[in-house]
């Protein structure tokens, strides 16, 4: 038998600022989506309500990227809304359902810290060794 090992080239938060717009705020490793990349596949990445919550993937320039974007909608933040998306990024030839489910419980994660009051704040807690561990696991 082959090996089933699914090879995780990127590990990515994006989120929507409130002046800047769309913008991944951590990657690792560093750079490694492209301004090009990004402005391709950013709607699919912080995205409209009706895609929001759900599982996306999408492939463009020879990568694949999967995300769940989130919404939480309350009054404490700007615009009223947090939108954010934890992803991965693969090669775009990459069989990437079996890390389906783990985009899907990653964001949960992040939405319950988030919505339990837990002061997780990516921007506050994130260091591209929590990536770099993430990326050896998996």
């Amino acid at each position: 038998r082959g090996s089933s090992c699914i090879r995780i080239e990127c590990i990515f938060f994006s989120e929507f600022h409130p002046t800047l717009g769309p913008k991944i705020t951590y990657q690792v490793p560093e750079e490694y989506i492209s301004r090009e990349l990004f402005d391709t596949v950013q709607v699919y990445i912080i995205t409209k309500p009706e895609l929001q919550n759900k599982l996306i993937t999408v492939t463009a320039m020879g990568k694949k990227l999967i995300g769940c974007p989130v919404c939480i909608e309350h009054k404490k933040y700007s615009r009223n809304a947090l939108l954010f998306n934890l992803g991965l990024v693969c090669d775009a030839r990459t069989k990437t359902c079996a890390l389906e489910p783990i985009v899907k419980k990653l964001s949960g994660y992040l939405t319950t810290l988030e919505v339990k009051g837990s002061p997780w704040r990516l921007s506050k807690v994130w260091t591209p060794t929590h990536s770099r561990v993430f990326l050896l696991y998996y």
